[in-house]
């Protein structure tokens, strides 16, 4: 098939999945839409942080649970990127751009609310709507000041109408919060907003939701240890293979396409449950095969293609130049043997299955990867531990292409 005549490309590499092809996480959809979003629609605010390692998901999970919040309990959804924020008044500018776009999309809504927000919008356009910046950055300290954050929810609550018994109310989603994370500022601020509703009569009926790594939330917790009590946390681990199964079948029935069982099985087996990793695997599956049926052969090449793919843009150029050499590659190919999903590994077992040449090397390896960022020494005696889940895949879906 040429390439011009293939269908829509289902996989989205490095962005959330669609609802369509979201698998899996029904305990952390069910925790989410239970406790948080139902009860924020019976008027009880509520505080979330969706944890998880990089690429796990965690976007994707807050992105349904948003989409639910709108469609069965009326909620108005917000989703802000914090990405590149390092100040309360440019988180604020971020959640008022999210928040002008998010009732421009409710049209029913912001035929109410137009005369409120409409100073924000420039005009309409195909995908979206186009801001005015300098409206948006005057009005941003307003946002930043508790008060004045909670005024202005209280104040678009009016317009959304009650139904079934729910009260109007939010569903606000802060992703990408690496930078803002260690701002202290930020943890002051949400501790702020949380016990400042919690006294009001009525509160705003409020789901805030946090996406973010542990360690983000420890350096929230370390600007102002009281943050951390605000929390429900919501862990988000690989996906079973099971899940990652469903993922691919459903992703290559979307586009007409079959996949054979080997292939799948080995799909599932390099994916090692990431999401990201599923999505870059399931790309270049898609684009490499020629027929509409995935085989051993489409996988072996779109491995090779998402290994390259995945180091050039998650692990660096540095890494792969270093593993030029023969007897890195293959100290490489014995870490990656070991388990794929364990967070680290031990120098002593690597070296039993090394030659004389490899073992003389290996210390020297360590090092570099330590000073690259790769890895770093654990808490036990010759553990070594990878910074970043996703190096550690990385480093197996290399290995893996370096075989074949």
């Amino acid at each position: 098939m040429s390439p011009l005549d293939k269908p829509r490309n289902p996989f989205l590499p490095g962005q959330p999945a669609t609802v369509e092809l979201f698998v899996g996480r029904q305990a952390q959809i069910t925790h989410l839409l239970q406790r948080g979003v139902r009860q924020t629609a019976l008027g009880k605010p509520t505080v979330f942080f969706i944890e998880g390692e990089y690429g796990i998901g965690k976007s994707s999970l807050a992105n349904y649970c948003l989409q639910a919040a709108e469609q069965e309990y009326g909620l108005l959804g917000i989703s802000a990127s914090m990405a590149g924020q390092r100040d309360l008044d440019g988180t604020a500018e971020s959640i008022l751009k999210s928040l002008v776009t998010s009732a421009h999309r409710n049209r029913s809504f912001w035929a109410k609310v137009k005369d409120v927000l409409g100073r924000f919008v420039d005009g309409a356009q195909l995908f979206g709507v186009s801001l005015k910046l300098s409206e948006v950055a005057a009005a941003a300290p307003r946002l930043a000041d508790v008060a004045g954050f909670l005024e202005t929810l209280r104040g678009l609550l009016q317009y959304l109408p009650s139904e079934g018994g729910m009260q109007p109310g939010v569903f606000l989603v802060l992703d990408e919060i690496n930078g803002i994370a260690s701002h202290a500022p930020f943890a002051h601020f949400l501790k702020g907003v949380v016990d400042r509703n919690a006294l009001q009569t009525p509160s705003v009926p409020l789901c805030l939701v946090l996406c973010g790594t542990a360690e983000r939330r420890k350096e929230l917790v370390a600007c102002h240890e009281p943050v951390g009590r605000l929390f429900d946390v919501i862990e988000v681990p690989p996906l079973s293979r099971d899940e990652s199964s469903q993922f691919f079948l459903r992703a290559f029935e979307s586009a007409g396409m079959r996949v054979k069982k080997d292939a799948l099985e080995r799909l599932v087996q390099y994916g090692s449950g990431q999401p990201r990793i599923l999505h870059m695997l399931g790309d270049h599956a898609f684009w490499i095969d020629s027929d509409q049926i995935v085989d051993g052969a489409d996988v072996d090449a779109a491995l090779q293609a998402a290994a390259k793919d995945f180091w050039r843009k998650y692990v660096g150029p540095q890494v792969v130049d270093e593993l030029n050499s023969a007897d890195y590659r293959s100290i490489l190919k014995k870490i990656a043997a070991e388990d794929p999903l364990a967070p680290a590994f031990s120098r002593a077992k690597i070296a039993e299955g090394l030659s004389q040449s490899e073992r003389g090397k290996l210390d020297n390896f360590l090092q570099r990867m330590k000073q690259l960022n790769v890895i770093r020494q654990g808490e036990e005696k010759g553990e070594w531990v990878f910074n970043t889940p996703m190096v550690r895949t990385a480093m197996f879906l290399f290995a893996e292409a370096l075989a074949n």
